[in-house]
């Protein structure tokens, strides 16, 4: 089935599998199945729709409305609801079923819950009780001694990173796993005393490598394989290589003119169609063991899955899922969540089953358009029902929300809590101001908040932004132990760096560079850009 965006207008394919899809995860109230219907929205376009649900960096302080002790959350001052400290929230202090409501069948569902939202309490963070020492990060788990972390999980003094899995003292990292005593590296595994890597795999002390696994003392090279004392691609020994090397991390100038030459040795390399290892049946791009993924991106463990991004981890059956926790099964349209079975169009869950419309819920059942609840069964918009009640209602509601053109789509942005630019969304679809309010979306403009330049050496003025940041002494003493120099950038602004170095989250056809080759595959790298791209068998013909 072809179809055109209703957002962007662009063409996009709903293929027989989606079809199938949609009906099996279709719910049945009163021996009436309501069939999901296909998509309105293209893959872009609904993957950029769920991220504007979920704010990672945006912190601010503020007063627990409960407590009234002084918090770090996710929602500013102005916004129109209460916040609780995380811990306050999880308690019993309070119950969202306090928040419940009628439905109203003459008014928009999407309107009736924007409104349930607005008045039930939110998280001021989304962080477990497991993350020790980690006041000034945002999810992920079971972590420690973390600063500035974004969904670190099972990790360790690790500063400014997002997505570091067992990883430690990953400094400014992007979707590390089992990393440790690294700096600006990217979707690198197993390195050690490693910086500006990126997709590399058991490396160490090593910098500036792409594509590279097992090499030791490396300095600016590409696809290399069990190398050692190699600089910008050649060989050398190792006086050659320490004095090649001596002083470049520790200036800045050495490092912006050492860049500059890598970008002609990138410029003539050879790239691999994807860099997705021990998959089965997939097309995507940084998929590991993963089995019958489809158009999907940054994806570990998972199978039987389509148009999802950043998550895995013994997934199943997921469409359009953005960072899928553990064990997700037969899902449809959710950001955030983990544990859920056969459900759709949620938001931050965990452990939900036969759920639809819910956000920031956990281990409920048969529940509707709620948020905040716990343990919680056949409930709409945070009100109790008997299951008859609860199965008569929802037929209901869905007949009106399919008259209304509802039924099927994920929350609109429109009435996400949080404005466009604090949001993941304008992270990989950024936009003007303009754009955003041309849409109705929310924005919100983020202020400086260092009022005057202290004499402090530890406080810089970004060259991106122009904002203030300050050096912390852990990251200081790194600095000072690998001789690096210190950034000259926000944090904020360094990773939108490591965003833009990473593949995108779209997929093109094309055919193998290589003039001897026919092959054709599905890639990220779009067919303007000026990279020389093959196929696996040529590129590994190419690097061995």
């Amino acid at each position: 089935m072809e179809k055109n965006c209703k957002h962007c207008g662009k063409g996009f394919t709903v293929f027989p599998e989606d079809i199938k899809f949609y009906e099996s995860i279709s719910p049945t109230f009163n021996n009436e199945q309501f069939t999901i219907p296909a998509p309105t929205l293209c893959p872009e376009c609904r993957r950029q729709r769920r991220m504007s649900f979920r704010n990672e960096r945006s912190l601010y302080k503020r007063k627990c409305d409960l407590t009234g002790r002084e918090i770090i959350s996710v929602y500013s001052n102005d916004k129109p609801f209460k916040v609780f400290q995380h811990k306050e929230w999880e308690s019993d202090a309070w119950d969202p079923m306090d928040y419940g409501r009628e439905y109203d069948p003459t008014r928009s569902f999407f309107e009736q819950f924007s409104e349930l939202q607005k008045l039930v309490p939110k998280k001021a963070l989304h962080i477990p009780d497991n993350m020790i020492n980690c006041d000034f990060c945002n999810y992920g788990g079971n972590s420690k001694d973390c600063y500035l972390c974004f969904a670190p999980w099972e990790s360790q003094n690790c500063l400014y990173s997002r997505v570091a899995f067992a990883s430690q003292l990953d400094v400014d990292g992007e979707a590390n796993l089992m990393c440790s005593y690294t700096y600006q590296c990217i979707s690198c595994v197993n390195c050690y005393e490693s910086f500006y890597c990126q997709f590399c795999e058991n490396c160490q002390n090593s910098s500036f490598l792409i594509d590279c696994s097992s090499c030791k003392n490396c300095f600016g090279c590409i696809g290399q394989k069990h190398k050692e004392y190699m600089f910008l691609n050649e060989q050398l020994n190792k006086e050659e290589y320490e004095e090649k090397t001596r002083g470049i991390l520790a200036s800045a100038e050495k490092l912006a003119e050492f860049k500059e030459k890598f970008e002609e040795i990138k410029a003539k390399a050879i790239y691999k169609y994807a860099r997705n290892t021990n998959t089965e049946n997939c097309t995507g791009d940084i998929l590991r063991n993963c089995k019958n993924c489809f158009d999907s991106y940054d994806l570990f463990d998972q199978q039987d899955s389509r148009y999802c991004e950043l998550g895995g981890a013994q997934t199943t059956n997921v469409h359009d899922s953005t960072i899928a926790g553990l064990n997700m099964v037969n899902g449809y349209e959710q950001i955030g969540s983990a544990s859920c079975h056969d459900s759709a169009f949620m938001v931050y869950v965990t452990a939900d089953q036969d759920c639809y419309y819910c956000i920031s819920c956990r281990n409920c059942k048969n529940c509707f358009g709620c948020e905040g609840l716990k343990y919680k069964e056949y409930c709409i918009l945070n009100k109790q029902y008997s299951k008859d009640e609860y199965e008569e209602l929802m037929t209901v509601i869905i007949k009106n929300m399919i008259e209304s053109g509802e039924w099927g789509e994920f929350f609109p942005t429109a009435i996400s809590p949080y404005a466009y630019n604090e949001s993941l969304a304008y992270t990989y679809f950024p936009c003007t101001k303009e754009e955003a309010e041309n849409e109705g979306w929310q924005w919100k403009e983020i202020e400086d908040n260092v009022r005057s330049i202290s004499e402090s050496e530890d406080l810089k003025i970004c060259l991106e932004c122009n904002k203030h940041f300050k050096l912390i002494k852990q990251e200081k003493d790194f600095y000072q132990k690998y001789s690096i120099s210190t950034p000259q950038k926000c944090p904020n602004c360094r990773y939108i760096e490591r965003v833009q170095s990473m593949p995108l989250m779209q997929f093109w056809n094309r055919q193998c560079m290589n003039a001897d080759c026919q092959n054709t595959f599905q890639t990220s790298y779009a067919p303007e850009r000026l990279e020389t791209v093959y196929c696996e068998k040529c590129y590994l013909e190419a690097v061995y």
